[in-house]
């Protein structure tokens, strides 16, 4: 047991030192208990944890309540105490979101579909980017021009005749600034990608066993899971 505490303490603190982590978080079942499994993603190893809630305290117990690194995660307000100049919201998932709400139809299409030309346009000068066929002064000079358009588009947004559209707007206006950290840090990515695809282990784990029926069987699978998946990363 003292061994393996070393190893939990260990396999935290180096998330929390990390200068990029990409976080995630999916519903866990412990016994009769509605719990959490969270996870996050360095470049050198992938941390498990199962926790009671899904809130601001099991975030900061993974990622520590200091983190300086640039941390990747979704729109969940469980990150937002992370400086927004040190977040990247992932637009993989606001592509989704987008698609939704066109999906939906009625009066918002307009907006969704304008929102998906833009998030086409910001993928397509990213990958131009990262495959050396524009420089990084002119990627930026894009995402600028991008980012004023879209800037525009939320604004308008806020004043739209449908609630739901409204209420997306000005939750994208709060985030605004961690829309956009991908243009100005260096090996920061516009997705939360890998953290999608590693917290799928433990979501494949839950479907195949329905979770654990234990505190101690939490512990097995946040350590197996761990192993397994650093050892893979590395």
């Amino acid at each position: 047991n003292g061994c393996l505490k070393v190893i939990d303490t260990y396999r935290l603190e180096h998330v929390q030192a990390s200068s990029r982590a990409h976080a995630d978080e999916t519903g866990w079942r412990e016994g009769v208990k509605k719990t959490w499994l969270w996870m996050a993603s360095t470049t050198m190893a992938v941390v498990f944890c199962i926790a009671p809630g899904r809130g601001k305290a099991q975030a900061q117990h993974l990622l520590g309540n200091q983190f300086d690194g640039i941390l990747h995660s979704d729109r969940w307000r469980a990150y937002d105490w992370v400086d927004a100049s040190k977040r990247q919201l992932c637009w993989a998932h606001l592509d989704r979101n987008f698609q939704a709400l066109y999906d939906r139809g009625g009066p918002g299409q307009g907006f969704a579909k304008a929102m998906l030309k833009d998030t086409e346009e910001l993928f397509h000068q990213w990958h131009r980017y990262k495959d050396c066929a524009i420089q990084q002064l002119t990627f930026r000079k894009r995402m600028e021009r991008l980012k004023t358009r879209v800037r525009r588009r939320l604004h308008r947004g806020v004043t739209h005749d449908i609630d739901h559209v409204r209420k997306f707007c000005r939750e994208l206006l709060r985030h605004e600034s961690s829309m956009w950290t991908f243009v100005y840090e260096d090996n920061v990515s516009p997705t939360n990608n890998i953290a999608e695809r590693d917290i799928r282990k433990g979501v494949i784990w839950r479907k195949i066993s329905f979770g654990t029926d234990s505190e101690r069987g939490s512990r097995f699978v946040e350590r197996i899971l761990t192993a397994s998946a650093t050892i893979q990363r590395q």
